[in-house]
């Protein structure tokens, strides 16, 4: 199947590839950025990004913790047991690592968050009454905050036990409506049935382990899981076409996930068109289904400049049909095709590896007209480059050159200024016109009746 491409004027949000787009706490305009990741009870997870380096201080990651509390739990029930306090034994931390995570990611997005370790965790002591101990991880994918990441002044947080915007949180369920406390999974050094939590304001207190309070998971999102991040929000209102970026920039974002299930490849590596032009590229192992296409990003010295839902696939191969953006200056470019589910605003995406294909977009172009021989290929070219003009040969016939419409000659080394037409002009070729070494004279050509072979001496 071949469908043809309509380029769109308007442009769409950017696009980064990986996450090189997303920065941790901005101190200076005291403002983070955001990741939409997974679902909570039908709707998108908005989740605030702590920093670009994991909670255990070494490993590359997005360390994100949740915007809204995501309903509510006790920490322990059993309140009497002598480790009631202990985040390891803890009901919260069963549910996260259970039946949160299951039903709140796809396959492709838990293999994508990292089970972190963490062994130097510290104590948390500057809480009026409360003192916080420390609380590790063990290979944990889903977790709560512990008493010394919720004061650390590199997440945003005040270092202080008082009022702190940045540690207040609203209900996923009432994001408008009034504060709420949520848990930490630090235990109190006090009282064994006390763990930490953060009030209304902001305060971290450390009440009893069986009181009802919000859950604000946290996790650590693998860098080299995620292909390229975009805005939340898509633009653009149309379903298939090539879209120009803009360079805005935004703080919320959705995520576009390696599904390395997917082996989605493509025969063509290297292309010559001009801008405006269609293109067909065939491809194989395209993912069939709802919400799946074959998408490409243009990029120029590896800076995402066009994005595209290219095509609906209907079968597993085929040949896509595009066209290259008319407003694309000449140049060297690389176009990265792939088989992509794209699944909507506030949505993670899942993609194939990237196939690269080297683009170089010519503004000019030769047409060869010839009446015998094979006319050459039409010849994509630079405006102003210069041209090495192809030979061409036909039987009895002497190639006398290239020649304009206005009958002047174009010769090699000339420069292509548009889009011209070059005809061949041809002359008899005596040397090798058998017809002549006919002495009978039955053959020979009306010019030359009447001459006689001569004998060549030296």
């Amino acid at each position: 199947m071949i469908i043809v491409l309509i380029n769109y004027a308007f442009a769409e949000t950017g696009i980064t590839l990986g996450l090189n787009a997303i920065d941790g706490y901005d101190s200076g305009s005291n403002s983070y950025e955001y990741v939409y990741y997974g679902t909570f009870e039908g709707q998108p997870i908005k989740w605030r990004v702590l920093d670009t380096t994991s909670n255990d201080g070494t490993t590359p990651a997005v360390f994100m913790l949740s915007e809204y509390t995501l309903g509510n739990r006790v920490f322990r029930s059993d309140y009497t047991a002598s480790d009631a306090n202990q985040w390891s034994a803890s009901d919260i931390k069963e549910y996260l690592q259970g039946e949160f995570t299951e039903n709140s990611f796809e396959i492709a997005e838990k293999e994508a968050i990292i089970a972190t370790t963490k062994t130097n965790d510290t104590d948390a002591t500057d809480y009026d009454r409360y003192t916080l101990g420390a609380t590790n991880l063990d290979n944990e994918k889903l977790f709560l905050l512990s008493g010394s990441e919720v004061v650390n002044t590199k997440y945003g947080f005040s270092s202080q036990s008082g009022d702190d915007e940045n540690r207040k949180a609203r209900s996923v369920s009432a994001p408008l409506g009034s504060a709420m406390w949520w848990r930490l999974r630090s235990p109190s050094s006090r009282i064994t049935y006390s763990a930490g939590v953060v009030n209304i304001d902001g305060w971290v207190y450390g009440p009893g382990v069986a009181d009802n309070y919000g859950l604000r998971p946290a996790l650590n999102l693998n860098l080299s899981s995620v292909l390229f991040t975009s805005s939340a929000v898509e633009k653009s209102t149309s379903d298939i076409g090539i879209f120009k970026l803009s360079e805005d920039t935004v703080s919320e974002h959705k995520i576009t996930l390696l599904e390395t299930t997917r082996s989605f490849s493509v025969d063509n590596k290297n292309i010559i068109a001009g801008s405006g032009e269609n293109v067909a590229i065939n491809y194989t192992g395209a993912t069939v289904g709802s919400n799946e296409y074959i998408s490409l990003i243009i990029l120029k010295e590896d800076l995402p400049i066009y994005y595209g839902r290219v095509l609906k696939p209907i079968t597993e191969s085929g040949t896509v049909t595009i066209t290259i953006p008319s407003d694309i200056p000449e140049g060297e470019y690389t176009i990265k095709i792939f088989s992509e589910q794209y699944n909507g605003d506030y949505k993670t995406d899942y993609a194939s590896q990237f196939q690269d294909i080297s683009l170089h977009v010519c503004s000019s172009s030769i047409t060869y007209n010839t009446v015998y021989g094979i006319a050459p290929e039409i010849l994509k070219v630079e405006t102003g480059s210069r041209v090495i003009l192809p030979e061409i040969k036909a039987e009895g016939k002497k190639f006398l050159g290239w020649y304009k419409s206005d009958n002047t000659e174009f010769t090699n080394g000339s420069k292509v200024n548009g889009n011209i037409t070059l005809t061949a002009k041809w002359g008899e070729d005596i040397a090798v016109n058998e017809n002549i070494l006919d002495t009978s004279g039955a053959n020979v050509p009306e010019l030359y009746q009447g001459l006689k072979p001569i004998k060549m001496e030296r």
